[in-house]
């Protein structure tokens, strides 16, 4: 079954493949810590709501299969907050 956490942690990792990037310059680029990354792309952990936007961000939001509100959903984040949200980190056009 491919859950949206499913499907976001698979554009995750192919994203990160095609960017040559590792589990550590992810975590830096992102803010968070290496094993934050190893756990989400081992499917031991949900994106919080800032993990997501972060790894969207750097990843490229324009190549997200999954719409920000429905990650969203999945994170435990109210749909009604996706515009500001959006708005706030550049992603208005994303989903």
């Amino acid at each position: 079954m491919n859950t949206p956490t499913d499907v976001f942690r698979a554009w995750m990792a192919a994203r990160m493949l095609e960017r040559r990037l590792s589990h550590a310059q992810l975590a830096l680029r992102c803010g968070v810590d290496r094993s934050t990354i190893t756990r989400l792309v081992r499917g031991e952990r949900r994106p919080t709501l800032d993990v997501a936007v972060a790894i969207i961000t750097v990843l490229d939001a324009a190549c997200l299969p999954t719409p920000l509100v429905e990650i969203m959903r999945v994170v435990g984040s109210p749909a009604r907050d996706t515009k500001a949200r959006d708005d706030r980190h550049g992603l208005a056009n994303h989903g």
